[in-house]
């Protein structure tokens, strides 16, 4: 997602059915180096694979979502969320993220 909300609902449900499926950008990763932002880099694989665990497999959703109750999720590193994350779902769906429809 970007700065703005466009058209988010906050459900979590794109973290949890893509946010395995996501690779960092070469700038996110020189990104959070900069930031000395470890625990991110810990969860990003040797290929630049998120989300994996410390055996090297792919989590099975993102491991920053943050549940506010059973219908509302946030993102627990907004600020520093990979590129991939900032640019949906307007780049991908032109701002047609709708609570339950999988893309």
């Amino acid at each position: 997602m970007t700065e703005k909300n466009n058209g988010c609902v906050a459900c979590g449900i794109c973290c949890d059915l893509y946010g395995a499926a996501l690779t960092a950008s070469q700038s996110d990763l020189e990104r959070w180096r900069k930031e000395g932002r470890a625990d991110i880099l810990s969860a990003v694989g040797e290929d630049g694979a998120l989300w994996v665990k410390s055996d090297g497999s792919r989590q099975e959703a993102c491991p920053f979502i943050v549940r506010e109750g059973p219908d509302r999720a946030v993102c627990g590193i907004h600020d520093a969320k990979p590129e991939v994350c900032r640019g949906y779902p307007t780049v991908y769906h032109n701002k047609k993220c709708v609570r339950g429809v999988v893309f």
